[in-house]
């Protein structure tokens, strides 16, 4: 199977005060499937195509020199081609600290807790570090737009060239179409551990363009019911991606 996806999003971050920030994101990303003809998620199983639209917010704020606080909310629709709208939509929410331990190391811990189509709600721990080792290098939690929540590590090579290396965990769901195919109104979920390396190039003051190149190292694909009840599921072999993006700062 091949998987291509587009991933647009505008996001704020608006300070409060001295010491309060409130960071606000909407997105959405289309992903286009294509499985081999066989089996479950073959042709009348599976889907081809499915859509994620989201919207988030976080307020982080500062106790004081050293410790400081973040709280979060989202809600994500997830449908696939011809899925009810009304039965794609899930919603979660985070909090946790973070402590300046030196004055280039600030560590945190949080959980975030997310309901998810026809299964229980997951929690999930979200550790935090931002370490500037020195001038050229960095190591970081971060959330690309690739969907990749993970840890990456970063090259200043010039003020034009930043070189990183990521890796971490994705995870997507979809509501599938109503009718046909072995679970109408199921779920199909997509899960994966990504490894990415690549470059972003400062193009103009305001605007930077990422090359990458990488894959998922593991990746599992499961099928639902309506009633969540798994009808099959599949390990995928390892594959080689890539990716080109841009971003514009106003």
């Amino acid at each position: 199977m091949s998987i291509a996806r587009l991933d647009t999003a505008i996001s704020t971050r608006t300070t409060i005060g001295d010491r309060s920030a409130l960071s606000f994101r909407i997105g959405s990303e289309f992903s286009f499937y294509d499985f081999a003809d066989v089996g479950p998620f073959g042709v009348g199983g599976g889907m081809d195509s499915g859509a994620r639209y989201g919207v988030g917010a976080t307020f982080s704020s500062q106790i004081d020199d050293e410790w400081g606080y973040f709280v979060g909310g989202s809600v994500m629709a997830s449908p696939g081609e011809g899925a009810s709208w009304g039965d794609a939509i899930t919603g979660g929410g985070v909090a946790g600290f973070t402590y300046q331990l030196t004055d280039t190391l600030r560590i945190g811990a949080g959980v975030g807790v997310s309901s998810r189509l026809e299964d229980d709600a997951r929690v999930i721990p979200i550790p935090s570090l931002q370490w500037q080792i020195n001038e050229e290098w960095r190591l970081a939690t971060t959330s690309r737009g690739l969907g990749v929540r993970g840890l990456e590590l970063t090259y200043e090579a010039n003020e034009w060239l930043t070189l990183f290396a990521l890796g971490g965990w994705a995870s997507r769901e979809y509501r599938l179409d109503d009718n046909g195919g072995p679970a109408p109104d199921g779920v199909l979920r997509d899960e994966r551990v990504p490894l990415y390396v690549g470059a972003t190039f400062k193009a103009a003051e305001k605007v930077t363009i990422d090359l990458g190149v990488g894959g998922s190292v593991w990746s599992q694909f499961e099928l639902l019911n309506s009633g969540g009840t798994e009808i099959a599921d599949s390990d995928a072999d390892p594959a080689l991606g890539g990716w080109i993006g841009a971003t514009v700062r106003f």
